[in-house]
């Protein structure tokens, strides 16, 4: 018997190990736990996966600026009729942003 608590045993050639005691824990691999652990196994877990989430990005970084443009930026808050809203030589329309 050695000093962790174990025992070993030869029987007909073969060694056998018995652990007396559990075996500390260890702390799981970074790569699986927190933020990156998350992010491997919902958008990087396959390939197909992580194609997915590439394609996802892209696409979001195309349309949110022009839709913060349109909705927030080049947005009429005020007015007293449907003129307001339209373009005009003083208020003209801003180019915009992204692919055309």
């Amino acid at each position: 018997m050695d000093g962790q608590g174990a025992t070993a045993t030869v029987t007909a050639g073969q060694m056998a190990f018995v652990r007396r005691a559990p075996a500390p824990e260890l702390a799981p691999p970074f790569a699986s736990t927190g933020w990156t652990g998350w992010l491997r196994a919902n958008l990087f877990a396959t390939p197909f996966n992580a194609v997915l989430t590439a394609l996802t990005l892209l696409l979001l970084l195309w349309v949110v600026p022009s839709a913060v443009r349109f909705l927030l930026i080049d947005a009429v808050w005020t007015g007293t009729d449907r003129e307001a809203c339209l373009a005009t030589a003083a208020r003209p329309r801003s180019a915009p942003v992204g692919p055309s």
